[in-house]
């Protein structure tokens, strides 16, 4: 049985912090018995979780407390702790990354006592790399030094082995080499395909252009240029090591339709993309990534396609831009909302994502709310399948939605009667909703327009 009970109170709880602003508030210590306590830490720090193997990084820890504690009395200590500067707080389909202050109570001769609080991070600029080269846990282990000299021993015996299979490999990337480039390359010609940024922001625009002289004459399907963004993470070691990939985001623009090439005449193509505010950034963790990327196609009926692709990274909104983007989306809103009616919104979002790993405690958030309507704001991102956690029974649709203010992911049911021609897509959405569940394998909150 712990000898005492821990409290995490962060000043302002709603408010998402700003990457590398300190979190400050309290911990609160209620002893059950006299006890001894060998030190109270608190950590600032953040995690993956999801499908993927999970990472971890400590940002800071301080001791606030070594001595003594009282049965029946209550204590407060202050702590001040800075935040991290990436990765910031995500919420996907298979990967989420969320940021928490932990307090431990060390306890001599009995279990350490141990609890957090979950805050929300936004951060203004990624690592080059896009990893969070700072502030990640390595562990090292002796048993890696008695391993390393077998491992080479092993690897010298396998040389006449590799040596073996690399015309194997050779043969296999030059057919593959044919296939996507020789062959297609002799109806398209040489094709000069590029995008004019490997890096933009949130809100930037991504632009690029093509241009080739067909060397003959040839009837395609047609040339088009998309837009991917998808998830990436890898669960399990071993021979259980196993890679899954989930759309986040595909934009498919069709630069020609079916027709017929004319040799010897040059084919020139520009495009532009406008990247949305409410998309997630590119991250990269070892076992977990958002990767973006384009794809141009000539779809070359009977033939190979000419296809290539190019990755790019999105970085978060600046400061400046973010602020002005909160400001727009709160400016344009024309709902009854209160600003306490956008508190109590915030407090229920975080109420039911803090619960999501406690079924009864998640019970008892969304019944305590699912009958108040809140006026909300967001951006509806295409059609979805129903959760497995829904029971509505009636005729609508299911979409994904964002509310971009709180940087909070959704999935939303529309009645019948709510739903409208291009509706899916569509920005800044507002009207009412209720609260009424959470999915679990995405990690989005369920709404109910109305």
């Amino acid at each position: 049985m712990a000898t005492c009970r821990l409290t995490v109170e962060i000043d302002e709880p709603s408010r998402p912090r700003i990457a590398g602003e300190p979190i400050t508030g309290f911990v609160v210590v209620k002893s059950d018995k006299d006890a001894r306590c060998k030190g109270l830490v608190v950590t600032c720090y953040w995690s993956t979780h999801g499908r993927g193997n999970s990472a971890r990084g400590d940002v800071e820890t301080a001791t606030l407390f070594d001595g003594e504690w009282q049965q029946g009395k209550e204590y407060r200590y202050p702590f001040k702790l800075a935040t991290a500067t990436w990765p910031p707080t995500y919420y996907g389909n298979m990967i989420n990354v969320s940021h928490y202050v932990q307090a431990q109570a060390q306890m001599p001769w009995a279990k350490d006592t141990k609890t957090l609080q979950e805050f929300s991070l936004i951060a203004t600029d990624s690592p080059p790399d896009l990893t969070p080269t700072s502030n990640v846990l390595v562990k090292r282990s002796w048993i890696g030094w008695i391993f390393a000299p077998i491992l080479l021993i092993v690897l010298l015996l396998f040389i006449p082995f590799v040596l073996f299979l690399l015309p194997i490999f050779g043969i296999i990337a030059a057919s593959y080499w044919i296939i996507r480039v020789l062959i297609p390359s002799q109806i398209t010609g040489k094709v000069e395909f590029k995008t004019e940024s490997a890096a933009l922001s949130q809100g930037q625009t991504l632009t690029g252009s093509c241009e080739f002289t067909p060397k003959r004459a040839s009837t395609i399907n047609g040339i088009i240029w998309t837009v991917k963004c998808n998830e990436k993470c890898v669960s399990g070691s071993g021979s259980n090591r196993s890679t899954h990939t989930q759309e986040v985001l595909t934009k498919v623009h069709t630069l020609a339709e079916a027709g017929v090439l004319e040799a010897g005449k040059l084919h020139k193509f520009e495009f532009s993309y406008l990247i949305p505010t409410t998309v997630p950034p590119s991250l990269k963790f070892t076992d977990n990534e958002i990767r973006w990327s384009s794809e141009f196609r000539i779809d070359i009926p009977k033939w190979p396609d000419w296809i290539k692709e190019i990755p790019f990274v999105v970085k978060p909104a600046s400061k400046a831009d973010l602020a002005k983007h909160a400001s727009g989306a709160l400016s344009t809103a024309t709902t009854d909302a209160t600003p306490e009616d956008d508190q109590w919104l915030t407090e229920v979002y975080q109420q039911v994502v803090q619960s999501a790993e406690n079924p009864d405690r998640l019970k008892n958030v969304i019944e305590a709310v699912q009958t108040q309507v809140f006026a909300i704001s967001v951006d509806i991102q295409g059609e979805v399948e129903e959760p497995l956690e829904s029971d509505i029974d009636e005729d609508g649709m299911w979409v994904s939605a964002m509310d971009s203010v709180r940087n909070v992911r959704l999935v939303a049911f529309v009645p019948q009667s709510l739903v409208w021609e291009g509706m899916l897509w569509t920005n800044g959405w507002q009207g009412n909703a209720n609260v009424i569940g959470f999915e679990d394998d995405t990690g989005r909150i369920i709404l109910k327009l109305c």
